[in-house]
């Protein structure tokens, strides 16, 4: 369960609704290409990219006391904001070393548009009673008595930067849309799972030894007891005839948008391999199995007799996922893994494949 304290806390660097903020985006990772994180923001559909780099700060945050905070220390917070109310914090964030939003320039208390919520940055100048000023030496005394948590932010690495994770990210906006990032923040409280390829190192039997692609860091991945293991073997298209059995990974078009007739793939599986959901219940992309009666256009009849138009993307991962034994976890071997993060830097897999397509990510 979120915690208010937590909600606040994501609270902080979203000043305003995402569409109306240049250069910052909160949402999920959907596919990373080389530097690029492609992202669904919570708030809107439209897909926004989020490119990264040596300069961009991979931060992370973690719950803390009262004890963490000093004076000198940089700091913001987040809270309700009225001129005769006056300022209640519902959290303070600080780091040991100003980093990603902390080092801008500070004006003391900014309210957001539409009323009710302001956001601040500062340096301590006392504890008790609490005071901050802001860049310009103006000191500012919120009230206390709302307050929910206290954060730190500190560096993280890439390692957190895994298909399937919720994260913000704040930079320049370029001129093609793409936003510059300086600061990247993987939310581990929403992400508790994630996928990440790379290349397996090693293997002792319990646990691989990867280097995440596009990194020259490595982690170390425990198996779970119950990991699945697979490869993916591409299948040549033109293999694949009319009246075939075959399986689609992909959403059917919304009743609303008069498009329920429409299905939208992400892979086309023959035999009974399935790739690991992102999600369950509703969210879930489904399987759909049926045969194809028309490959120009491409049209799938579900066991039932319902037809759907097939549109196919640029990118259709075409396979078939075989079972295979921890054997085959060989050095140099490609590989795509579901993750769930333990304490600190650790992982657990839930889920493997060898060779997998790397526009499958994670859930779609």
């Amino acid at each position: 369960m979120i915690t208010l304290a937590i909600m606040a806390a994501t609270l902080l660097l979203t000043p305003v609704p995402q569409d109306e903020v240049p250069g910052y985006v909160q949402g999920t990772v959907v596919s990373i290409r080389g530097n690029i994180l492609q992202m669904r923001p919570n708030l809107r559909p439209k897909l926004t990219r989020v490119s990264f780099g040596d300069k961009t700060d991979v931060l992370a945050r973690r719950e803390v006391t009262k004890a963490f905070l000093k004076p000198g220390m940089r700091i913001s917070l987040g809270g309700t904001f009225s001129e005769t109310e006056g300022y209640h914090p519902f959290f303070i964030e600080g780091a040991t070393e100003p980093l990603g939003s902390l080092k801008d320039k500070s004006v003391g208390i900014v309210p957001v548009p539409g009323g009710g919520w302001a956001n601040a940055t500062g340096t301590i100048k006392s504890l008790e009673p609490f005071v901050f000023t802001d860049d310009n030496g103006k000191e500012f005394t919120p009230k206390m008595d709302q307050l929910r948590g206290y954060w730190e932010l500190y560096r993280g690495d890439r390692s957190g930067l895994l298909i399937g994770t919720r994260l913000e990210a704040s930079g320049p906006l370029a001129p093609d849309g793409v936003i510059q990032a300086t600061m990247i923040v993987p939310n581990r409280d929403h992400a508790a799972t994630g996928m990440m390829f790379g290349k397996i190192l090693s293997f002792d039997g319990t646990t691989l030894k990867v280097r995440p692609r596009y990194t020259q860091d490595t982690i170390e991945v425990k198996l779970k007891k119950n990991c699945t293991l697979q490869r993916e073997l591409r299948v040549d298209p033109d293999t694949i005839k009319l009246g075939a059995p075959v399986t689609f990974w992909g959403k059917r078009g919304k009743k609303e948008d008069e498009q329920e007739n429409q299905l939208h793939p992400i892979a086309l599986l023959l035999g009974p391999g399935r790739y690991p959901a992102a999600t369950s219940g509703d969210e879930a992309t489904p399987f759909l199995t049926g045969r194809l009666t028309s490959l120009n256009p491409v049209r799938f009849t579900l066991t039932d007799g319902t037809v759907l138009d097939v549109v196919v993307p640029a990118q259709l991962a075409i396979a078939r996922l075989l079972t295979i034994k921890p054997t085959a976890l060989k050095p140099g071997t490609q590989v795509m893994l579901v993750l769930e993060r333990g304490e600190g830097e650790r992982f657990f897999a839930s889920h493997l494949i060898l060779d997998a397509s790397p526009w499958v990510g994670y859930g779609g």
